[in-house]
């Protein structure tokens, strides 16, 4: 399996951030590389410039996109994050899917 592009990581980023509490970096990548199904290999994957593994690349990709348009919000702990009110009317409103 190709590690998917950072656009399919915005939606399981925004359902993982949906319970309300800030969720750390870390387990936001672990929960979303389960979800995902990518193997221990997968996981080691490198960038092109080798300096950050892959998978995390295209989760902080997506939580960078997300925080931009104001769906999610940086956490008050270092490294975290929480859903937005904008974030959770978003999921209200649209349930999973992002639409154009």
């Amino acid at each position: 399996m190709a590690i998917p592009d950072y656009r399919e990581w915005i939606v399981p980023l925004l359902r993982a951030a949906a319970d309300e509490r800030e969720v750390g970096f870390s387990e936001l990548n672990e929960r979303l590389a389960d979800q995902f199904g990518l193997t221990a290999e997968e996981r080691l994957l490198k960038t092109a410039c080798g300096r950050q593994l892959l998978y995390q690349n295209r989760v902080v990709m997506a939580r960078t996109q997300l925080i931009r348009t104001g769906l999610l919000r940086p956490g008050t702990g270092k490294r975290t994050v929480a859903i937005s009110e904008q974030g959770l009317a978003f999921i209200r409103a649209n349930g999973t899917e992002l639409k154009d």
